[in-house]
């Protein structure tokens, strides 16, 4: 994945304050339809710096994917419970070809112990919206097709962007069952799972896996189908 190729260094050294413990399990990051994922950290008080970097190496090793226009990034967004406090250089930030830049973010880190994941959306108004109408969400699994969600869902975002479904895996699997495939159906591509595969299932009294997946380039109003062995 050519994102991979260009994210060299994630963490900068940065802590503050006294506040909440707990950590980070990995670092989900969103680019256009591109996902990359690095080991997390340790969360030690108030705040915590994270640094992107970027660099255009060209075709085939860029972050960015088309080398003959400048690309914009004009948002990031964290998942819940972090929040966004700053970034430098600030937005809308322009990567132009062969450009080496950095991405200082400060995250306000929850006001209290947590333990999970971390997702971090680089946005551009230049990359189209689609609507997306998730009528079910079934989860397809040892000759069983149970639905997921309890009710539809309509979003609009990015064409190409990965968006998570959190299933509970005890609907269908038991605690020792393990898990080697996941797919999806069209137009929607699987992208990877948290925990990712194969897992087994751990408990018996729950347990949530989070799957993302890769939205259409185009409008869509169906269902999201979750194949899984």
């Amino acid at each position: 994945m050519a994102i991979k190729n260009v994210i060299e260094s994630l963490f900068g050294d940065k802590k503050r304050g006294n506040g909440p413990s707990g950590s980070v399990s990995n670092v989900n990051i969103y680019w256009k339809g591109a996902m990359h994922s690095v080991h997390g950290f340790e969360i030690e008080g108030n705040e915590h710096e994270i640094v992107i970097p970027f660099t255009n190496h060209g075709a085939g090793l860029s972050f960015l994917k088309d080398q003959k226009k400048q690309e914009v990034i004009d948002s990031i967004t964290a998942s819940d419970p972090f929040k966004i406090g700053s970034v430098v250089p600030g937005l809308p930030l322009v990567i132009n070809t062969g450009e080496k830049i950095e991405i200082h973010i400060t995250l306000k880190n929850p006001d209290y112990n947590y333990s999970g994941p971390l997702t971090l959306k680089l946005g551009s108004a230049a990359n189209a919206e689609i609507h997306l109408e998730l009528q079910k969400t079934m989860l397809n699994a040892k000759g069983k097709s149970i639905k997921v969600s309890e009710s539809g869902e309509v979003k609009r975002i990015n064409r190409g962007d990965i968006f998570e479904s959190s299933v509970q895996m005890l609907r269908v699997f038991k605690k020792g069952d393990v898990i080697t495939e996941v797919s999806v159906n069209k137009p929607f591509s699987f992208i990877r799972s948290e925990p990712e595969l194969p897992f087994s299932i751990e408990s018996d009294n729950s347990f949530i896996v989070a799957f993302y997946i890769k939205a259409p380039d185009f409008d869509y109003a169906g269902n999201l189908e979750l194949n899984v062995k």
